[in-house]
């Protein structure tokens, strides 16, 4: 199947699963439904980042620089279905908790079967916990012992879903 094919089906179906997530009322359209799921910075990122291993044979971006450039290519119209401010990238790229730019991973393996991957990390964090963003699942705020096994890829991608109830920023 073509590359642009298969990233277009796999949003579908995304937008098929995060709409059983949102519930009923408000904003219906698709630029609402995932508005109210991306919430936060880290979430957005994290879900481009996915979107880049989709559009490049499941792997993530080698850099920083690479990662920010293809964000910044995004059609504005994509962005803002994300609730992302096409105007003020810049603050994108840091965590609404502690102000300080994300923390990468790099060259992560994704898959079209929904692997679950820990790819953006705050900096600092706030209370002594920083928050990880997740291909394919919502963020989690975890302990420094976990942040540095997440990072250094030490993390079960088929692990269950875990929430730390209200979504960051909410």
């Amino acid at each position: 199947m073509d590359r642009k094919i298969f990233a277009k089906f796999c949003l579908c179906i995304s937008l098929i699963g995060i709409s059983s997530f949102v519930g009923c009322g408000g904003d219906t359209s698709a630029k609402g439904l995932l508005a109210k799921v991306n919430k936060s910075n880290i979430q957005r990122l994290a879900n481009l980042y996915h979107k880049y291993q989709a559009e490049h044979r499941w792997v993530g971006p080698a850099t920083e620089e690479e990662f920010k450039k293809f964000v910044r290519e995004q059609p504005a119209q994509r962005l803002e279905m994300l609730g992302i401010n096409p105007d003020d990238l810049d603050n994108l790229f840091k965590s609404e908790r502690d102000g300080e730019e994300f923390v990468y991973r790099f060259k992560v393996l994704g898959a079209a079967t929904g692997k679950i991957d820990p790819v953006i990390f705050e900096r600092t964090g706030v209370n002594g916990k920083k928050m990880v963003g997740f291909t394919n699942k919502a963020p989690i705020e975890v302990e420094q012992q976990e942040y540095d096994d997440m990072m250094a890829g030490k993390f079960k991608s088929d692990a269950p879903a875990r929430t730390t109830g209200a979504p960051p920023g909410s």
